[in-house]
């Protein structure tokens, strides 16, 4: 720290000794080694509070930074989403338009043909209704014996197609 030798402080001793005598020399060596710690304990403490000074603005500009990012980010979602949404209206926009004009196109065809001939033909080009799902009382019964070497139920041997004019045995 200071550039002070063995001899110089031993120089500085020999002073206080003849000048303060050998009765107050430890007293005045205690007051300057206790003045030495409290110079040294509030250096620390300048010092600790200085970097949590800089630790707390180094977090601040942290922390800002991250507020910046989420704000690019969002703008960037928010843009990104916009697109869609856009498309979505735009897309549904022209099915309504469709969908009103197909309306009022069969409602003009409905009312002002006598013949039925355009509705026979819009008739024609509808598809055909989906045929119902088989019940449970139509599907074939299933043998009690356990599942086949597939994994699969085995059908009951009612069931079974004949062989050679024989049940499927």
């Amino acid at each position: 720290m200071f550039d002070i030798s063995f001899v110089e402080i031993a120089l500085v001793m020999v002073i206080a000794l003849l000048v303060l005598g050998p009765e107050r020399l430890p007293r005045a060596a205690k007051m300057v080694g206790l003045w030495v710690r409290r110079a040294k304990a509030s250096w620390y403490s300048v010092k600790a509070e200085f970097e949590r000074e800089l630790a707390d603005e180094e977090l601040k500009r942290s922390l800002q930074e991250a507020q910046r990012d989420i704000n690019e980010a969002r703008k960037d979602f928010e843009a990104a989403t916009r697109e869609p949404v856009a498309a979505v209206d735009e897309v549904s926009k022209a099915t309504g338009e469709a969908g009103r004009s197909l309306k009022q196109s069969l409602a003009a065809d409905a009312s002002g043909t006598a013949s039925g001939e355009k509705a026979g033909a819009a008739a024609d080009d509808a598809p055909a209704p989906m045929p119902a799902p088989a019940s449970q009382d139509e599907q074939p019964p299933v043998d009690d014996a356990g599942p086949g070497a597939d994994g699969a139920p085995r059908p009951h041997a009612d069931d079974r197609p004949e062989v050679d004019g024989k049940s499927g045995q």
